[in-house]
Order: C-alpha cells, then structure tokens, then sequence
C-alpha cells in the first residue's frame, strides 16, 4: 500500500502508522472503480478510472497525474493530469475517462491516447511523483500484494469496484445494496482483496456526485424547469428541488453561474408552499436557512436573471445540509445558453499536455471557411485567432471556401486534432470572403505547442521557398505524406486523396505552398505531428516570381506613397489602387526596370485620403499578387501636435528640458475638446459613469444643440448608467451587440474620441484622443491613466473607419445588419502614417483584426537599449517568454504591473526569470495603463517607440475585444511616458537608474576620449553630459560608477558610426556624492568624474 509523506500530514487523526497491518479504511485518495472496456448500455459507453477520497478532509490533488503500464511493462505513461487548483472534496469523487465517454456523469478529466487494456496496471502519483495508490490487475505485473480480478476480455457492463468494507460483494455495492451508498474505501494492501468484479453494472461518480458515506449535506436532487435560454435572455429561473426522505436538511444554497447578471434581490426568489425558510442574498449565492419541507417536491424561482452572451451550460449548483455543513448535491442541474461565438482560439485551448480544456463542451463560433469539402472531411473554419476542423458530413457538403458561418457543435479530439463535431448551423452572415493565410516557416511550426498552446493547428498558413521529395503527388489509400524542407528543417506535407490536383506532377525545384495545418498524433502530450494540407491547385505555387516579403509603404506624402516589397525571381512591378475595393484609379508601375526589389510610386494622391491597393508582380507572363491593403496618404497642413496627459504623479527630475504633464485633470481635457468641435464627435468608449460621465454628457448634448452630429459606441455591460441613459436619449447610440452575429462576443473595450473627423473643408481640427482612460469618476481621478490627443486629419480618418465597420454605416443611423464587431471586424484601415512637420512615423493597429501580438512582439525584438512597460494585465505566455528572452540577452527589461492575481498572470513567470517587474505601489486605484516604451532613452529621433492605448496584454485583447494600440516613434513622446513610467516604477520598488541615451553631432570621431562631464558639479535631479568619441565600427559601452566602483545604471551599449555622441545622464535616483563615467571598448577604457551636489 503506497502512501506520500505529504499525505500523511494531511489529517494526523486519521494516520495509519506503518506497524499497523489490520485492514481497514485508507486515509488517502484511492483507485475506487475502473473499467477497460466500453460497456453496452447507451450512457456509459467508455473506458472511466474513478477516485475516492475516504477521509473527512478535503485534498489537493492539483497536478497528480493517472499513469499506466502493460501487464508486463517496466515503466508507467501518463494518461491524464488533474488541473491546477483542483480539490477532491472528503467522502467524495473524481472521473477520469477516455475520449469515446460519452456518459452519465461528464468525466472531470478526459485522457486522449489509446486507453486501458483488459489486463494491466493503473496509479495516481502526485505533481512531484510520488505514488498515492496503484492497483494491478488481471496478469498486471506491479500489484499491491496480488492483482484485483479484470472484468472480462469481451464487451460487457461490469466494472472492478473497491470494497467499503472486509465482507462487500457485487451485491451489497450494487444499486439498491446495503453498501451502494457506504464509499469505496477499503484498502487491506492487497488488491485481490481490496476489489470485486461489479457485474450489477457500473456506477462511476465525478466531483459532482453526492458524497458517500452520505449525509444530510450533499443530499436531495434538484432540477431545472427551464431548460434553454438565449444568450443575454432575461428569464426566470426555476428550479425544482426534491428533499432526500433518508436525511432532513436545515439549510439550502443555490449558486448562480459565472456570467449570469440578477438584481441580487431577496424579492426576486420565490418559493411555492412546499418549503418555508429565511432567504438571504450572499454575493452569486441565495441561501436558505432554518428550511422546512411540506411536500415531497418544492419549486424556487429566480426571477430577472440575464444569460450570459455565450454559448455554454452554465450549472447552478446546489449544496444542501446544516448552517456551517453545506455540500453539493450528486448532480447539480444546468441551463443550455444558446448564445454568441466565442474565439476559435479559446474554443480549441489545451492544457499543458495538448487536450483541449473545452472537450465535450457546446460551443459557439464565427468564421469564414478555408476548406470546404476539398479533403472530404474534415472542413476547416477560420476567425483572426485561429483555424479549427469541423467534422460533420452534412456541413462540409453545404459551404464553400469563403463563406462566414457562425456554428454551434461540441468540442472533440481525433489523434491530438481538436474538431468541432454534431454541428448547428446558426447563420451565414455573407459569402466571398478572403483569407489571407499566415507566412510562417518549417521552424515555426514544428515548434509550436510549448505548453500546449497550439497557434497554427487549423489555420491557414504559407511557406516560401520549400522543395519536396517527389516528383508527383502520387496518392493511395486515403492521402500520402511526403517531406517538405526548406534547407534548414523538414516537415510533413500530406496530400489528400479527394484534392483535384492528386496524380499530378509536383514541382521540381523551390516553390511556395499554402495549406491548413492538420495534426496527427496518437499519444500524449498531443503536440507535434504537424501536417500542411493543401486544398486546390492553386495553393502549389511553382510559377511567377513570387513574393517573398510583405509590402508595404514607405516616404508617405500628401500626394504620393511609395509600396516597397521583394520577389524571389526579377520581376516588373505594379500596383492596383483606388478608393474603392475595385481599384478603380487603375495600375501604376515601376521604374521599367525588373528586379528583386519591387518599388511603385503612387503619385497624384489626394491628401490624408485611404487607398487600397494590390501589388504583384509579373516574369515571363506569369504574375504573383500580393493580398490587397489600404494605405493613406499624409495630411497637408494638420499639424502634428502630440500631447501627452498623465492623472498622477510623474518623476519630472528625469528629463527636465521636456516635462510631461502631469496630475491632468483628464475629464477637462476631454470636456475642452467637445466645447471647440464644430462638425462631428465620435466616441468609443467602454465606460462613462459617475460625475465625470455626467459633465462629459451634459456637454455633449449641448454640442450637439449647437449642432455638432455625435454617434457613441460602447460595451453592453456597462451601459446602464445614469450618464449613459442620459445619452442615449439625446444621441445616437449603439452598444455592441448591434452586430446580431457576434452577439456581444468579447468587449467593446476602446477608450476613444474623433473631433472634427468627419468634416473634409479642413484638416487642422480633426483630433483624436485614445490611451488607456475610462471616463468614469475611479478612472478620472483614483487609477493611473494615460491620454494621447493628435491633431492629424488621416490618423482621424483611419479611427473613423473603424468606427463606422462597427457602426455599419457612414451616417447618422447605425445599421445591425452592416454592423461588424469583435472576431468579425476586418483589417480594413491603414497601419502607417507620418505627422505633422516632423514626420513623426505612428501606426495603429485595431484589435481583434490586426494581429496586434505580433507587433507588441515585433517592437520587443526590435530595441536596442530597454525596454519598461506598464501594465494592467499581463497574461501572454508569448511576450512574457520573449521578454525573458532579451533580458538574458542583457538588456534591461524593467516592468510595473497592477496585480499579479489575474487568472495566467506573467508576473511571478518573470520574477522567477529575473526580469525587473513589480506591482503598483502609491496610488489608490488601478494601474490602468497598456503602455511600453521600447528605447525611451533615446531622446531625440525617431529610434524610441512608444505603444499605448486599451490593449491589454491577454487573450481577450488579441482575440475577442474590439481595442486599438498606436506605436508612436518619437523620442520627444517616448520621454514623456518615461517620466511617468519611471515615478511609478520608482514607487512600486524599482532601483534601476536610466540613461538618457545619446545624440549625434556633426563632428567626426578620430581618437578614443571623453570629454570632461558638464555641468559639474551637478544640481540632484538634473541632467549631466558628456561627448565621446569613438572611431567608426567599435562597439562602446557606457556606464556609471560610484566611488566605490559599484555600477549605479544599467549600461549604454552602441556601435559607433564615426560620428561624435553626446550622452545624456539622468540624476534623479543618485544621492549627493562623486561618480564617473566610464565609455569602453574591448581593448581600452576612458572615464570623467563628476558630483552630485
């Protein structure tokens, strides 16, 4: 009889001391039933192993993992492993079984590899290895004492159960026995002994399953008389409950569902006169206490209550027994919500080893088909976080390749592949859609699934520049595999037997193919087995130059824009363009001359006006075409001003020649806005309450009195405030479920404001406000925020093309049919600008249809000297590891983040990999604020980025909110954010010093020297300079120094470019006292002193 030393300290008054040998009870969780063999009867068709914990105590058993082993094996293999978090209740139970249950109770757990055999071995180890409890059986080779009976070796209904006591039998355990209710406990060390063969069918319980030896907590049955609601339906509840005739109960609880909304009124539970009790309205819980019972059955209502928006069934639990000993009852009832999508990335989520943590759930998604019956089955359904196969015969046979569907099917697993099967179609909102498949490379792929998150499996995905090692697709049986390599690393390409280009010559040298990404693979963990599914012919892309990096613009004026891309054979350029989708301004060509490095120039643009455009390319009469875009030309005469507003504190000592602006009082700023606008005001906002949002709205309505047309976006949940009431009755307004499709699916989580946008005589008043500010009173005056106003009439343009694809329309009336939000919005507006006179280079990104992870990613990978960032939330397993990634590379990676409790938080991940984070500390509400600073330091140009706006760093943000981010190049800008990023840093428990970074002059560097540091002496908090030259092509190091030769900043690296550079230092954090800067080389080292007054 195995047992852990932890679980002996679980509960010492039930400790077996190991010179007992009596058998008895186990004081630790057991294997209680099992069976290997799919029974007969429909409810209980597959392989289950059952847990029971015997004690009066509940046990963790967060990550202990099932394991097996042949009859004659010498090594055990994971079948499942518990989530974290997870608690086996006392006297209660835990159900794992294999993919093909189907039965009654849903398993807690579910192992997808091959399963159990008839004669074998089964454990529970602990998250660290250590055994629980094994059982051999049949011939199986690693019994305790000698092996408990199999159930047979052909199909039947009978199951191995653990005895409750010396003299159990079949019968007495069986339903209706004189032990079926006592638990499954007994545990002599010897599994012979310990277990019959239960031949009077199976009984296998979950967590949910009444405790047994059972008393009068936990007992009763409870079911719903509503069955199925609509997605954010407001309903009343009832709920049935039949007390147990065995037990009298004096309390009863009931649960809401996560999600639900109700008045949380005692005056909204009522009750027939079956019971009489106290009710009392505890957060989610309605409690009755002193209850009595007059009738075999009661029914209790709750009345008002709101469905969540999504698809799910959303169990109210019940827990029934005395005041301070409630426990749930076996099987608590649930309400089928036939709801909104949620993302296809969130649909298909694995844990760690691979399984999707939705297995068997319904759920709902949005997307537009990638593949239709082009393999047969399974379809291929794709939304911007991702792609997933459905299979269902009577889908695949009714869609075509670009059809957007919205389905609802249950979440299943085929050899490590996560389907959607048993499907509904709910609607087909439109037809013709194009999806752009992912550049990705061998690597890539095959390096996907770290941790279970799979990024590619089903998703359309390109690879340039690959060979393969045949010279047809030759295709037997159902499909072929053959290798994929693109000279660095090989992956399968699998043809399938249904495509139309089988049998056909394949290409002879390097070419690019487009395919989704299927999977197969047997055991677990389910990562891995990656295959390239090419669907039609044209997806083999053997002809033509073809593309091989992304346009994109470059040198952006009022009246052109240059589009830049490569090829991998010389080509002549073109472009299509026009202000529509059909390209109706015609082709613009290149120089004449073909090459690899594609360039046309746009000319005769008008000023800050949107474009789309398609760039291919043609060699020899062949033509590869890239994925049509939209660019926008620069404004003309807006003025470019940035200005920068933080509602608290900011360290002003850090960069005194350009303070930011701080304690703003953000609601004026706001209110200044509206009084100066003359034609339009669009707002997007996610919340907008209390006395802020009063004066906001009273301002508004007077604006629009003055007759400034105003539309207003915001998120459903908020929506019932004062000031929101007050608006919608005087201005045109829509919240985001006006898209019937989506149906409120995510957040409507923009913080942002157009003025001015939608009047085209001018383009020095359009303005746009974003950052991460709420307009409410704890978000104006309590949390710490960040507002970013630019005056540029294209910028503005781009924001309310964004506005109006959720608006559905380019007027005053909004329209539900148009109307496009979350998943279902398109990448649709232009990415780069250029402003005002300095040509500030900005970009904006929307979420969830502009990938906005990648290019967070992309701005970590790219700086050079830091990278500081704050946050709210932080749960992207992705940017977390890369950050990782450059700290140990050396650069400083500095961070403040609100709290660490978020569910997937990164910040005890960082801490343990040494990067510099902290939580907010000196402020009374949140840190609000979404914001990096990628080489703020660098003061002057455009090397320093900013990014802020309402993307928080979580899969919501990527995938399911509507949100946008603008990346901002500018020093000037970036040194402002530094400053209040710094102050809050500071204040949470940061030391890190910062260096201001360094500017070019005109001079040439001969020798290696430092000139001597000025001002010196240096008042505290000021700035100190020093020129350094060093001779072209040597890397330099700068740092600072104490008197005692101990580092005080994180050092400045470059690589000189002959010219010499003036370094700035900030004193701020440095007490009074003597330092030197030192520069060095690999070979040599100079330095000056100066103090700190």
């Amino acid at each position: 009889m195995d047992m852990t030393s932890a679980l002996r300290g679980m509960a010492m008054v039930f400790l077996l001391l190991s010179s007992i040998a009596a058998a008895q009870t186990a004081n630790h969780v057991v294997i209680s039933e099992f069976a290997t063999r799919g029974g007969t009867v429909g409810n209980q068709p597959g392989e289950f192993v059952e847990l029971y914990n015997p004690t009066n105590a509940d046990i963790s058993i967060a990550g202990w993992r099932l394991e097996y082993q042949s009859a004659s094996g010498s090594s055990y293999s994971p079948l499942a492993t518990v989530p974290q978090g997870t608690v086996i209740r006392a006297r209660s139970f835990y159900l794992f079984a294999g993919t093909s249950w189907a039965g009654s109770p849903a398993a807690d757990v579910v192992w997808t590899s091959s399963g159990l055999a008839d004669n074998g071995n089964l454990r529970i180890v602990t998250a660290t290895g250590q055994v629980v409890d094994r059982v051999g059986y049949g011939t199986g080779n690693n019994p305790e004492g000698t092996p408990a009976p199999n159930h047979g070796d052909a199909a039947n209904d009978n199951s191995v159960e653990r005895r409750a006591s010396a003299t159990s039998t079949a019968a007495s355990l069986a339903t209706g026995g004189a032990e079926a209710r006592a638990g499954n406990g007994w545990d002599s060390g010897n599994n012979a002994a310990d277990f019959v063969v239960q031949s009077n069918g199976r009984n296998p319980q979950n967590a949910m399953s009444a405790a047994e030896p059972p008393t009068a907590a936990g007992s009763g049955a409870a079911r719903l008389l509503l069955a199925r609601a609509n997605g954010g339906e407001t309903v009343d509840v009832p709920l049935s409950f039949t007390p147990s005739k065995e037990f009298a109960i004096e309390a009863l609880a009931i649960v809401l569902p996560s999600g639900v909304s109700w008045s949380g009124n005692s005056a909204d539970v009522l009750t027939d006169d079956g019971m009489q009790g106290d009710v009392e309205i505890r957060g989610d819980t309605v409690l009755f206490a002193r209850v009595q019972f007059a009738a075999d059955s009661t029914v209790i209502t709750m009345r008002g209550i709101t469905t969540p928006a999504i698809t799910g069934n959303y169990p109210f639990r019940v827990l029934t027994g005395y005041a301070n000993d409630l426990d749930p009852i076996e099987q608590s009832p649930a309400l089928f919500v036939k709801g909104g999508p949620i993302p296809i990335a969130e649909a298909r989520e694995n844990d760690a080893s691979g399984v999707p943590v939705k297995l068997n759930n319904i759920v709902t998604i949005n997307g537009v088909v990638t593949v239709a019956a082009q393999f047969g089955a399974p379809a291929y359904v794709q939304d911007h976080s991702g792609g997933i196969a459905v299979y269902d015969f009577n889908f695949t046979g009714s869609v075509a390749i670009g059809d957007e569907v919205t389905l609802t099917g249950k979440i299943v697993q085929f050899n490590g592949l996560t389907e959607l099967t048993e499907v509904e179609v709910d609607a087909r909102p439109s037809t013709g859609n194009v999806v752009e498949p992912v550049l990705v490379t061998i690597p890539d792929l095959l390096n996907d699934g770290v941790n279970g998150l799979e990024r590619y499996e089903g998703t359309l995905v390109r690879l340039n520049g690959v060979t393969v090692n045949t010279s047809a697709w030759t295709v037997t049986g159902s499909g072929v595999n053959y290798l994929l390599s693109d000279g660095s690393a090989q992956m399968d390409v699998r043809i399938d037997n249904d495509v139309p280009f089988a049998g056909q010559p394949a290409p002879g040298g390097t070419f690019d193919i487009v395919g989704v990404i299927s999977q197969f693979q047997r055991n677990a963990p389910f990562v891995g087995g990656y295959q390239l599914m090419p669907r039609i012919a044209a997806d083999i892309i053997a002809i033509g130059p073809r593309i091989t990096s992304v346009p994109e613009e470059m040198d952006i004026q009022p009246d052109r824009v240059t589009i830049v891309w490569g090829t991998a054979l010389p080509a002549y350029a073109f472009v299509r363009y026009g202000t529509t989708d059909a390209f109706e301004l015609g082709v613009a060509a290149g120089n004449g001359l073909p090459g690899t490095e594609q360039q046309v120039t746009l000319g005769g643009l008008a000023p800050a006006t949107i474009y789309r455009v398609q760039p291919f390319s043609v060699a020899d009469g062949d033509t590869s075409a890239a994925q049509p875009f939209y660019i926008s030309s620069a404004s003309a005469t807006s003025t470019g001003d940035i200005i920068v507003s933080f509602n608290q504190g900011i360290d002003n000592t850090l960069y005194p020649p350009l303070p930011a602006s701080s304690n703003v009082n953000l609601v004026n700023r706001l209110l200044n806005r509206i009084d100066a606008a003359q034609h339009s005001i669009d707002l997007c906002l996610y919340s907008l309450s209390g006395q802020a949002g009063t004066d906001i709205v009273d301002r508004l309505v007077a604006a629009k009195g003055r007759g400034v047309r105003i539309r207003a976006i915001l998120e459903s949940d908020n929506a019932s405030s004062a000031a929101i009431s007050t608006l919608r009755a005087n201005v045109p307004t829509i919240v985001d479920n006006f898209d019937k499709v989506n149906a409120g699916a995510g957040l409507q989580h923009n913080k942002f404001v157009v003025i001015d946008g939608r009047d085209r005589g001018s383009d020095t008043d359009d303005w746009v406000l974003s950052g991460s500010w709420n307009p409410t009173d704890p978000g104006s005056f309590d949390d710490a925020q960040n507002v970013i106003e630019i005056q540029d009439q294209a910028l503005a343009n781009a924001y309310t093309r964004e506005f109006e694809e959720m608006w559905g329309a380019d007027g005053e009336t909004a329209n539900s049919t148009a109307s496009r939000f979350g998943a279902r919005k398109l990448n649709n507006t232009p990415h780069r600008f250029v402003i005002g006179a300095e040509r500030v280079p900005v970009e904006l990104y929307f979420s969830p249809s502009d990938n906005v992870t990648s290019m967070i990613l992309r701005e970590v990978r790219r700086a050079t000297r830091s990278l500081y960032f704050a946050l709210l939330t932080f749960t992207r397993d992705d940017i977390a590891r890369d950050m990782a990634t450059r700290h140990r590379a050396g650069l400083p990676v500095r961070g403040v983040m609100d709290n660490s409790s978020d569910q997937g938080s990164r910040y005890d991940w960082l801490r343990g990999e040494g990067v510099d984070v902290w939580l907010k500390k000196g402020i009374r509400g949140l840190l609000h604020h979404k914001y990096l600073l990628v080489d703020a330091e660098e003061v002057n140009g455009t090397q320093a980025a900013v990014l802020t706006g309402s993307h928080n760093w979580s899969n919501a943000a990527e995938f399911a909110n509507n949100e946008n981010t603008l990346i901002i190049r500018s020093g000037r800008v970036a040194v402002q954010f530094l400053q209040e990023w710094y102050r809050r840093y500071r204040d949470a428990g940061g030391s890190g010093t910062v260096l201001l970074g360094s500017e070019r002059l005109d001079a040439a560097a001969a020798d290696f020297a430092i000139a001597p540091a000025w001002p010196n002496p240096v008042a505290g908090g000021a700035i100190v300079r020093a020129d350094i030259s060093v001779p072209r092509g040597q890397a330099w190091t700068l740092s600072v120094h104490d008197v005692l030769g101990r580092e005080v900043a994180m050092p400045m690296s470059a690589v000189s470019d002959g010219s010499v550079r003036r370094v700035s230092i900030g004193t701020g954090s440095l007490p009074a006292g003597v330092y030197f800067l030192r520069v060095r080389t690999t070979t040599t080292m100079r330095s000056t002193a100066f103090t700190i007054q």
